[in-house]
């Protein structure tokens, strides 16, 4: 089909869209299709709008389309997000295999939690921070290898290769976080190289600065809230399915009771967070009281991480026996503590499985463990 049959056709989808109300426009088959039909304005009650692998360059005719939430311009010829950004309750957008070269406009979509950007032209990435849907949803995704700013950084190159969506997208704003605040210049990738991998002890879990508490209140608030509760619920599930293995027997019971100690140590952490974090303050100022008093819950998480160390059977540990329990625990207590600014999963969970099941144990276990340089308060 001619550029000029595809656009007529998609006139015909739009009209006919106009009539049965279907929330999702899909154009994905014609190629040719260069830019949107203007009556598209008119459908106050689109969702959806999939534009992938066609020829369009000139979106203007959706701009300030509230009610769009996902839109798919993946392998397409466009590079001004102008009209993008107008889109305010957009969640889901995919730029992917596009020529787009800067993300920075996009931090005005405050509902946008999944954000495909992998081999696009995109070298900076720290403009996601502004995105406060990642912060929000608590199972946000951003995609972003094959791009230069991963071509430029080998710790985001990195990132870019973990499996799992959500963990990938907070060890990568956690890591986005310790780099200097946009638009200021990046540290260049030899400068990164040149600094060796830490290996940790359980200290290397990193205590907060009162500034640091006051800035993950201030943008992670949601996000901090969220993750405890998920942690608790967690929790409680695996406490209710601890069972003894061999009743009777003495090394059994102590291995039960360890794991049993470590996970409530783990929810005490995490309700202690919880309680510590206010419960809305949207139109409020923090005051010092409630940002040391965040300082403290979160230090004293740490305390209790130091505490649970010795219920471990780190002498005689196989990391075969309960190694999915004790995973578990370890992932669900580092995802509390990489809200700790430069702190990643990465980081976080290998550090906390030391804690918890010692470090030679963490070492078979995952091999080289990293952290990073304690801050001076």
């Amino acid at each position: 089909m001619t550029e000029n049959d595809d656009y007529n056709e998609a006139v015909r989808r739009v009209a006919n869209i106009a009539q049965t109300l279907v929330p999702v426009l899909d154009l994905t088959d014609l190629r040719s299709i260069r830019r949107l039909p203007d009556d598209i304005a008119r459908l106050v009650h689109l969702e959806q709008i999939d534009l992938r692998g066609t020829l369009i360059t000139k979106i203007e005719a959706i701009k300030g389309m509230t009610s769009i939430c996902v839109l798919d311009l993946a392998c397409t010829n466009v590079v001004d997000l102008e009209t993008v950004r107008s889109l305010k309750n957009l969640e889901w957008l995919s730029l992917a295999e596009t020529d787009v070269n800067d993300i920075f406009q996009l931090g005005q979509l405050p509902k946008l939690s999944s954000l495909s950007i992998r081999k696009t032209q995109v070298r900076d990435m720290r403009p996601l921070l502004s995105l406060r849907g990642l912060s929000l949803d608590p199972d946000p995704a951003i995609w972003f290898h094959g791009t230069p700013a991963t071509a430029n950084d080998p710790i985001l190159a990195e990132l870019s290769l973990i499996e799992d969506d959500t963990r990938r997208t907070i060890d990568t704003l956690s890591y986005l976080r310790s780099l200097p605040p946009y638009p200021d210049p990046l540290p260049s990738s030899a400068q990164k190289a040149q600094k060796p991998p830490a290996r940790v002890t359980p200290t290397g879990l990193r205590r907060l600065s009162l500034s640091d508490a006051r800035h993950i209140l201030e943008t992670d608030h949601p996000l901090i809230r969220g993750r405890c509760q998920r942690v608790v619920s967690e929790i409680d599930d695996a406490l209710a399915l601890q069972t003894l293995r061999i009743p009777n027997d003495p090394d059994a019971l102590d291995a039960h009771n360890q794991v049993t100690q470590s996970l409530e140590l783990a929810k005490a952490l995490a309700v202690g967070l919880h309680e510590a974090v206010p419960a809305d303050f949207t139109d409020q100022t923090l005051t010092e009281e409630e940002v040391s008093r965040f300082k403290q819950a979160f230090d004293l998480a740490i305390d209790k991480l130091q505490q649970a160390s010795k219920y471990i059977d780190s002498t005689n540990h196989s990391p075969k026996y309960g190694g999915v329990m004790r995973m578990g625990v370890a992932a669900m207590i580092g995802s509390v503590a990489a809200i700790a600014p430069g702190v990643t999963l990465a980081m976080s969970v290998p550090a906390v499985y030391a804690v918890l099941y010692g470090k030679a144990a963490a070492i078979e276990v995952f091999g080289q463990i990293k952290t990073p340089t304690q801050p001076s308060e």
